[in-house]
């Protein structure tokens, strides 16, 4: 519905506040607005307002502190060389100031004088340049300026010592990550070019709770946390304990070129962490066992590192990971057997708790001296910021905005692991994605799995399983994908429930299954698997040979019985030729979606 005028209702010319923010008002602003002279607070964001707004139109309101327009269709024409806005003493003194998606191009000027303004929004425009200098003259505590095209800010270290939430990411900044003060308690700046090393001063940030430094080019290893970090100190040979990490909930590295070993002085002290992405990197360095004692840590993903050695526990902790509900761990170099003394520790994936419907949501709570600022990572609501999770589902690598509170996954593909998948990984019953293929595994599937009934995917592939597929997996009524294939399995198929649903490409590559679907997707290519070696092609070219030489007498004998034989053997035939030419196709989907945020006064 359109808003009403203000010259329609005298009642409204006396309105001090108004709050009418997501409530569905569409159409363009009136200019008979600007006759509410009294008002301090006019808060229209998240509704569907349409057209171009003179911004002289708020300059009559000379008591209003608080302006926000963002989430709208709105274009805010800002002429920053009127005579009434360039004079700044007929300007209201903003406090607060919400102008994101306004198609605003440039940085608004006007405010180089607005001292007192604590909050800025100018996310989701078109802004080029460096972020001026001036603007930390002003008492700025919240900036938000994502989704913009910024190339970075005027200088490396942000004097603010108010600063308390900083989002840039999604911009063009480029070169070394800027420093910000002790107070900030929200940083990001994900999806740009920062390049570089991080700074050791960064890790003196002892009331940081979220640090998100995702898909840039920063390189270099990360610091250790003792260090001299005064130079005072340091010149008296005194050395002084950081405190980063106290507060920290949410530490995000990923898609960056950093190197080097885990440095478990700096992040055994985040004790409240609860996410923790550094996965596409270049770390080298053994399973960080010691991150187990991190009561609070939800979320861990290591993939695409050069991690390599053993799993092992931490043998001081009766429950390792006690609040574990994510771990991905593939592609790297892990070896040795299947970690099942951890799958023994790991007790918030052993429960289903179907009440919790909820998103995954951790708040970062940012207290100003006007609001009370909340940024939920990673939920469902709108205007909350939201961080994307990739995970390897249902064979394809998958971005997920949003997480379950009850949400599972267990990923160790693409690793070197050998021997049996131990019973025990049947224990985890709250499970929902286990992906254990491409690696070496051997002996047979056990039965156990049959206990994860919240099981909704399940990779076994690329491996060396013998033996029979478990009838009791029939019992998994939730799984939407299966896969086996390319391993050494015999036996017939179990039926039924799901399996109904399940095409060849399941259980392709495994010559001695029996009972396939009758309907088929097109063969697929193997990927070049790591378990994969010499004697697996040896295998399939001696079978081959030996079934064409049973074929070739009876194709001699009589055409019809040949032919019947060599329709049998059709399938596998192909599947030799694809292994033995080690052709291979590999499929991704990426995405991303963008951060929101919620003010609470």
């Amino acid at each position: 519905m359109p808003l009403c005028h203000p010259d329609e209702s005298a009642a409204l010319l006396e309105l001090k506040d108004s709050f009418i923010k997501q409530c569905g008002f569409h159409g363009p602003l009136p200019s008979s607005l600007s006759r509410l002279s009294n008002l301090q607070l006019l808060e229209l964001g998240g509704n569907a307002f349409s057209g171009t707004v003179d911004f002289n139109m708020f300059l009559n309101m000379k008591n209003l502190y608080s302006l926000g327009l963002s989430a709208n269709m709105l274009s805010v024409l800002i002429r920053e060389n009127s005579t009434t806005i360039s004079t700044n003493a007929s300007l209201p003194k903003f406090e607060i100031l919400s102008l994101g998606s306004c198609n605003l191009t440039t940085f608004p000027g006007f405010l180089r004088h607005q001292y007192g303004l604590t909050w800025l929004d100018l996310s989701n425009n078109s802004m080029h340049g460096k972020v001026p200098k001036w603007i930390w003259n002003t008492s700025i505590e919240i900036l938000d300026i994502h989704d913009n095209f910024f190339a970075g800010f005027s200088i490396d270290v942000l004097p603010s010592m108010s600063l308390r939430y900083l989002d840039f990411q999604k911009n063009n900044f480029m070169g070394a990550l800027p420093i910000p003060p002790p107070s900030t308690n929200y940083f990001d700046g994900s999806y740009n070019e920062l390049s570089g090393e991080i700074s050791p001063l960064f890790f003196n940030l002892s009331s940081l709770q979220l640090l998100a430094l995702s898909h840039n080019k920063m390189s270099g290893v990360l610091p250790e946390c003792l260090r001299n970090t005064n130079h005072n100190l340091s010149s008296a040979g005194v050395t002084q304990m950081c405190s980063f990490g106290s507060q920290l909930q949410v530490m995000d590295l990923s898609y960056n070129q950093f190197h080097g070993r885990l440095p478990q002085s700096l992040l055994s002290n985040c004790l409240e962490l609860k996410v923790l992405k550094l996965d596409n990197n270049n770390f080298r360095d053994v399973f960080p066992s010691w991150l187990g004692n991190l009561r609070e840590l939800k979320l861990l993903l290591l993939r695409s590192n050069h991690f390599h050695g053993e799993i092992t526990s931490n043998s001081t902790s009766e429950d390792d990971f006690p609040s574990l509900q994510i771990m991905d761990l593939s592609h790297n170099n892990f070896s040795g057997v299947l970690p099942s003394h951890c799958f023994q520790k790991w007790n918030a994936m052993k429960d289903f708790d179907g009440r919790k419907s909820s998103y995954l949501s951790i708040p970062i709570n940012v207290s100003t001296s006007t609001t009370t600022f909340q940024a939920t990572y990673q939920t469902k609501a709108a205007f909350q910021a939201v961080c994307p999770v990739t995970i390897t589902n249902k064979g394809r690598d998958m971005e997920y905005g949003k997480i379950l509170e009850v949400f599972t996954v267990i990923d160790l593909s693409s690793n070197r692991f050998h021997g049996d998948i131990p019973e025990c990984l049947g224990n985890l019953r709250g499970l929902q994605v286990l992906n254990l293929s491409n690696n070496m595994l051997d002996g047979s599937i056990p039965s156990s799995l049959s206990n994860m009934t919240q099981l909704e995917s399940l990779d076994l592939s690329l491996n060396k399983l013998s033996g029979e597929i478990p009838q009791q997996l029939v019992q998994l009524t939730f799984l939407a994908f299966f896969n086996v294939s390319f391993n050494r399995l015999r036996g017939l198929i179990p039926q039924g429930n799901q399996f109904s649903t399940f095409d060849i490409s399941s259980y392709e590559g495994n010559a001695r299954l029996r009972g396939l679907p009758s309907f088929s997707t097109p063969p697929r290519a193997s990927p070049s698997a790591s378990g994969s070696d010499e004697e697996d092609n040896q295998d399939s070219m001696s079978w081959f040979k030996s079934n064409w030489m049973t074929i070739l007498p009876g194709f001699v004998g009589g055409l019809i019985f040949g032919v019947a034989i060599e329709h049998l053997l059709a399938i596998d035939e192909r599947i030799w030729f694809i292994k033995f030419f080690n052709i291979g196709v590999v499929t991704k989907t990426k995405g991303r979606k963008g951060r929101k945020l919620r003010r609470t006064t």
